[in-house]
Order: structure tokens, then C-alpha cells, then sequence
């Protein structure tokens, strides 16, 4: 059931509403300042006209609503993932089935000014979607083959190229034509640990981890020419006991150095992990980084003793929060009901 759980979490995000309306009595830390929204099971975002200012999408059940607009997407979001393509920044959204349409096809979405665009579609042994990646202008897609089995490949001509296939791999991100990182969540034998690795030309070296991984971020937070790594691991099956929600960063050639960054206090798993200098242009030496765990979303930032964990609200394994670029300048995106918020982040 757990497996299930994790593995159908994104599916059932409408089943599981989220109360964000009081964040200033539950969460009293200041904030400069913060905003109510409409509901939302998921959201996201992306800057589609290049002005700086991200526009905003929100999931609520099957149906999307950007600005000016509002679509059934046949399927529940199971995947988000902000990344500029040839004809600019978009939001890919890769949808399938769920408890209550259990025949949705597996879906990808590229969503834009005019809405969702319809990039793939597939109907197999089981529709669900694990991992969208953005390499070089080109969209990776990863999703269930079987039960346990995700494969993995680039986006041609409406066809997945595949480039990797392995049981419960569900982060796959590609660094070049022939290589990727992939994240497993469990390994080959039941209630075995996941780990990460990296597949260069079909040959696998294993990087440091800690047990099962559920997110990887590439992202430059130092400064210098090289992408530092960002891994959430420390998965168990056993999560209430043994579950860790820590944060990991490699880096040096091939990624072989590994330290600590945090350890979310509470917390089961790190579930996602965004920097912001990506988005505010500003110092990758005095990035922040949004974390979204299991019970809250931390925003990570340095101080004299390393990182400091500014708690900014409650999140479920259902709902989720992003960055979003604002008129009030750097925010989170909490997804919630009756209200998602936005936190601003004095940035």
C-alpha cells in the first residue's frame, strides 16, 4: 500500500485538500508579505512572454486554468516541470490515470500562452507518468511500462526514443545525448533501498545517496562554471521509523563529492528541491532553495552555521509548491484549498 501510495500521490492530490487559509497563525515567522488564491490540487509556473514575471497555472482535478483560460486535460497531473523550449518558456504537464478514471491514456502537455498543447499520447499497461525533463530544448519523457518498469527517452516526432529502462527509476535527467542521473526510489528486491546513478552509454556507476531518492535538481549554487547536483534521498519503506527528508548536494568531476545541506526536521522525504538564482538572476552563491517535504515547504538559506530552514507552510504528499517570479518580486506557490498562497521571499 505504500508503494502505491507514493507512486499514485500526484493522482490524488483533489481527494486530500490542503487548508492553507491560516499560514500566519500556524507558521507565525515573518514573511514580507502574503497572498490568498483561488484553490488548487497542483500549480505551476512560467514566464511565456519573457517579461520576468511568471504567469501561473493551477491544477484542480482533471482541469488546468492559465490566464485567459481553463481545459479538461482527460487525466490527473502526475508531473510538472517549468523549462524553455524553442518557442520560449513553458510549463509541461504529463497527466494519466488515477482512482477515479482509471482508463485515462498517459498524456505530456506543453502549456503556453494559448493553453495546453498535446506534444505525446499513450494508452499501455499502466498511463502514469514519473519524470519530465527539459534538456537542451528537448522534452525527456519517463513512464510506467509495467507495473514496476519505467523507460525512459527523448521526445522525436511524436515517439519516445528510448534511452533508459529499469524497475521503479522514477527521476530520470538527462546531462547529454547518451548520458543521465537516475533517482530509484526502491531497488530490484522488495523493501530493498533505491539509490542514484549515473548511465553513461548504457553503463551504470552508482554516485553517493542515502537509501531512496524522489528528487534530483541540477542547478549552479556556488558560483563556479560546474552544475552542483541536488538530491532528495533517504527514503525507507519503513518511513515513519527510518525515513529520512534530507538534502543532498554533489559535486566535483562526475559529481563524486557529497555533503549534507539538511536534514528537514519531521520530515519524511524531500519531494522536490528548487534554487532561485535560476529565476532572480541573482548570485548562485547566495541562492536559496525551495524544498517541498511531506508535511511542510522550507525554504532553504545560507547563513554564518550553513543553511537556515525558514519554514513557510504545510504541503501533503498530494499538493506541492514552486517559485514564482511576481510583480512583488520572489514568491513560493503553495498549492492548497480553500486557498493556495503565495509567501513572498524577500528576494
Amino acid at each position: 500500500m505504500l508503494l502505491l501510495a507514493l507512486l499514485f500521490s500526484c493522482q490524488n492530490a483533489q481527494e486530500s485538500p490542503l487548508d492553507v487559509g491560516n499560514l500566519e497563525v500556524l507558521y507565525p515567522e515573518k514573511t514580507p508579505w502574503q497572498e490568498r488564491l483561488d484553490a488548487a490540487d497542483l500549480v505551476g509556473a512560467a514566464d511565456f512572454d519573457g517579461d520576468g514575471v511568471d504567469e501561473r497555472i493551477r491544477f484542480v482535478g482533471e482541469k488546468v486554468f492559465w490566464p485567459g483560460g481553463e481545459m479538461e486535460l482527460g487525466g490527473a497531473p502526475q508531473v510538472l516541470r517549468r523549462g524553455t523550449l524553442p518557442e520560449g518558456e513553458h510549463l509541461l504537464v504529463g497527466t494519466g490515470m488515477h482512482r477515479k478514471n482509471r482508463t485515462a491514456p498517459a498524456r505530456v502537455y506543453a502549456i503556453g500562452a494559448n493553453g495546453p498543447q498535446l506534444l505525446w499520447e499513450e494508452r499501455g499497461a499502466r498511463n502514469q507518468i514519473a519524470d519530465l525533463r527539459i534538456w537542451e530544448g528537448r522534452v525527456y519523457v519517463a513512464r510506467f511500462v509495467g507495473q514496476k518498469e519505467i523507460q525512459g527517452g527523448f521526445l522525436v516526432d511524436g515517439q519516445i526514443e528510448k534511452l533508459h529502462e529499469g524497475g521503479l527509476s522514477t527521476q530520470q535527467l538527462p546531462i547529454a545525448e547518451n548520458a543521465l542521473l537516475v533517482g530509484r526510489v526502491y531497488g530490484e528486491q522488495p523493501r530493498s533501498d533505491g539509490d542514484l546513478r549515473l548511465i553513461r552509454d548504457g553503463r551504470a556507476s552508482k554516485l553517493p545517496s542515502l537509501r531512496g531518492v524522489r528528487t534530483l535538481s541540477l542547478a549552479n549554487i556556488d558560483g563556479d562554471p560546474e552544475l552542483e547536483l541536488l538530491v532528495g534521498d533517504g527514503w525507507h519503506y519503513a518511513y515513519g521509523q527510518q525515513a529520512l527528508g534530507r538534502v543532498f548536494l554533489l559535486d566535483g568531476t562526475g559529481w563524486s563529492q557529497g555533503r549534507t545541506l539538511a536534514v528537514l526536521d519531521g520530515e519524511y522525504s524531500a519531494r522536490s528541491i528548487e534554487a532561485s538564482a535560476p529565476l532572480t538572476g541573482e548570485n548562485p552563491s547566495t541562492s536559496g532553495l525551495l524544498v517541498t517535504g511531506t508535511k511542510k515547504v522550507h525554504f532553504l538559506v545560507r547563513d554564518g552555521l550553513g543553511w537556515q530552514d525558514r519554514v513557510l507552510g504545510p504541503t501533503t504528499e498530494t499538493t506541492n509548491a514552486v517559485l514564482v517570479r511576481t510583480p512583488r518580486g520572489l514568491a513560493a506557490w503553495i498549492a492548497g484549498s480553500p486557498n493556495s498562497r503565495l509567501v513572498g521571499l524577500g528576494n
